[in-house]
């Protein structure tokens, strides 16, 4: 090799610094270029698969449409229930009896008919023994009216004789201390007391007097009859005077005489008898008062009589409804109505105890069906509502009669206890028995109307969605909704009969969507174009 060849192929170190400057330039412009196509390569790639994916929810999107029409629109509600009697008698055993005959539960009995009889025997000793009860009861009361008045009148009695010697004994004591005053003062002392006794007596028989006199004339100025406690009184009063005058005489006629006759022998010997005249009388107070004392608690005061008289007025009925709950069977028990023994506490040959459940009686005539119905109902539940019933494949007619005003709650359940009559039934109907109750809650003749699942509902009402048949994208519309039934609801406010509504929809579906409308619907936007 040449030294120029070599020259030649031997570059200098600027030269190969150039030569990779050349090279890392077009590397990096390399780069930019597979940057450029790639991040094209993802745009395009994100496009189509955005496409597919609208696509796809365009497809998953299908809609049905429907028109709001005009017509009309009942809305009811069916429900089960079970058929019970509305006039149920409950009969209890009036007393221990032995029964003869008893119709068991479940049997039938026609108006007039037995339902029940007692044996003969049995039921006339019992008969008999309210009969007793209801006599013992009088004559108990009677006896105690009895009692009371006897005892009223010994204690007015010995009252009377205690007032009686209360006032002797005061008298008798003056007469004993007016002796001990002569015999231990002599006669001028006893003078002197004489006299100032004579002047006391004579004020106490001036004091009777008066008050004796005031009596009778206010008796006589009134005009009535005096009592009986009055006359008493007054012949106390008469008694009193009497003795004060006696006693005066015989003041007067010891004074007088006192000079001749006033001994000491004479005063102690009237002393003697003074002081056993005044034990007699104190020993008669003494026996008075204890025998007034002891009638005293044993008198029934004005309210004892008045309660005694009303729990003999309440013994009378209850001895009566006793005795006549037990003759109300004295045919044995007879069906009031045509209907069904639906309990019977007893069997034939059983004796009965007295208050315990005997027989209940339900009528087939007048029958409902006791159902719940749900509360969201409740707006528009109202009585007298008609109802069709279903019994055993038969039909009748009927009205809710009452709605109770409770709420009951079963788990997660919440019912109103709702009956409904049965205006027709007949002889297909069995208490107990399960029926089915549709009751016609409203009925409009002519109304606007949509499929019942075109109307939905948000935060802020409800609402149905439309669809715009030019650009074929869902729209949105609030509406006033009124009566609805299983399959219609009516429309008071929102849309009319040119808007075409969404019935039901496959997928997602939003306000401002396109939506492809399902086959069936299809006829609808054509003829909406024209």
């Amino acid at each position: 090799m040449s030294a120029k060849t070599k020259e030649t192929v031997e570059l200098t170190s600027q030269e190969k610094l150039e030569i990779k400057k050349k090279k890392k330039k077009k590397r990096t412009a390399l780069i930019v270029v597979l940057s450029i196509v790639g991040t094209l390569l993802i745009i395009i790639t994100l496009i189509v698969l955005g496409a597919r994916k609208a696509m796809k929810s365009l497809m998953n999107g299908s809609v049905s449409l429907a028109h709001p029409e005009r017509g009309e629109l009942v809305s009811e509600i069916t429900i089960s229930g079970v058929v019970e009697s509305e006039k149920t008698i409950h009969y209890t055993a009036p007393e221990s009896i032995l029964i003869d005959t008893i119709q068991p539960a479940g049997t039938y009995v026609k108006k007039g008919e037995k339902i029940l009889e007692f044996d003969t025997d049995s039921y006339n000793t019992a008969l008999k023994v309210a009969e007793l009860k209801s006599e013992s009861g009088r004559n108990t009361y009677e006896n105690t009216v009895s009692k009371n008045e006897d005892t009223q009148k010994k204690y007015e009695d010995a009252r009377a004789r205690f007032w009686k010697y209360s006032k002797l004994v005061d008298e008798q004591q003056a007469v004993v201390d007016q002796l001990n005053v002569e015999i231990t003062d002599g006669n001028a002392y006893f003078s002197a007391a004489l006299t100032k006794q004579i002047e006391l007596t004579t004020q106490e028989l001036n004091d009777y007097q008066y008050q004796n006199k005031e009596k009778l004339e206010s008796i006589s100025a009134l005009g009535y009859v005096p009592t009986e406690e009055e006359q008493k009184w007054l012949k106390e009063y008469n008694d009193c005077i009497h003795e004060k005058q006696d006693l005066l005489t015989n003041l007067n006629n010891q004074l007088k005489n006192l000079s001749s006759s006033a001994t000491a022998y004479d005063n102690q010997k009237k002393l003697s008898e003074a002081t056993s005249l005044l034990a007699d009388y104190k020993t008669q107070k003494a026996s008075a008062e204890s025998e007034m004392k002891s009638y005293q608690g044993a008198v029934a005061s004005e309210l004892d009589k008045e309660n005694l008289e009303i729990n003999n007025q309440l013994s009378d009925i209850e001895t009566d409804k006793y005795y006549n709950a037990i003759a109300e069977y004295s045919n044995g028990l007879i069906a009031p109505f045509d209907g069904v023994v639906t309990m019977a506490g007893y069997t034939d040959d059983d004796t009965t105890v007295m208050g315990a459940p005997l027989i209940t009686f339900s009528s087939l005539d007048d029958l409902h069906v006791n159902v719940g119905v749900n509360k969201t109902d409740l707006e528009n539940l109202k009585e007298g509502q008609k109802a069709v019933i279903k019994v055993l494949g038969n039909t009748y007619n009927g009205s809710v009669k009452t709605i109770n005003r409770m709420v009951s709650t079963t788990g997660n359940s919440s019912q109103v206890m709702v009956t409904v009559s049965i205006d027709d039934p007949d002889d297909n109907m069995y208490l107990g028995i399960d029926a089915k109750c549709t009751i016609e809650l409203a009925s409009i003749d002519d109304c606007l109307k949509v499929p019942v699942e075109s109307v939905n509902i948000d935060n802020i009402g409800e609402f149905v969605y439309t669809m715009d048949p030019t650009t074929m994208v869902i729209g949105k519309k609030y509406v006033e909704t009124g009566v609805s039934s299983d399959f219609d609801i009516e429309i008071l406010s929102g849309i009319d009969e040119k808007d075409i509504v969404v019935t039901t929809y496959t997928g997602t579906i939003t306000e401002g969507m396109p939506a492809m409308v399902s086959p069936e619907s299809a006829g609808l936007l054509t003829a909406s174009d024209q």
